[in-house]
């Protein structure tokens, strides 16, 4: 089988995103494993690209361009959910925070009434 230049600068590139990915995520098992998996799958199809030809026209898919592209369609949009899921999550703990923080230095009306006269005092 001839590798052919591309081939080397795909996997340096797959390689690479694949180590970042594992350093970014290294304590979330099921993020790891989606971008394992997303990148072993790179590296199979760049090292055979007839494979995917052939899967794309066992699959009923014209070509296998096609089927990459469809592909990654559905790993964009598992992304886009993944990073709602995420901005969901921090939204819900800032707010949960800030009720901390503000039941935490709430003061009473009466202490209230305190503070403002003793504002007016000094003025």
């Amino acid at each position: 089988m001839q590798t052919y230049p591309i081939q080397w600068i795909l996997l340096l590139g797959i390689g690479l995103s694949l180590i970042l990915a594992v350093a970014v995520l290294k304590n979330q098992l099921l993020g790891r494993l989606f971008f394992i998996c997303q990148f072993m799958i790179g590296i199979v199809f760049v090292l055979a690209p007839d494979l995917t030809s052939r899967l794309a026209r066992l699959l009923g898919i014209g070509r296998g361009t096609d089927l990459i592209l469809y592909l990654f369609i559905v790993f964009c949009y598992l992304g886009g959910l993944s990073i709602l899921a995420k901005f969901r999550r921090l939204e819900r703990n800032q707010t949960l925070l800030v009720r901390k923080l503000a039941l935490a230095s709430a003061q009473s009306p009466q202490q209230q009434s305190v503070a403002v006269s003793n504002e007016d005092c000094r003025q």
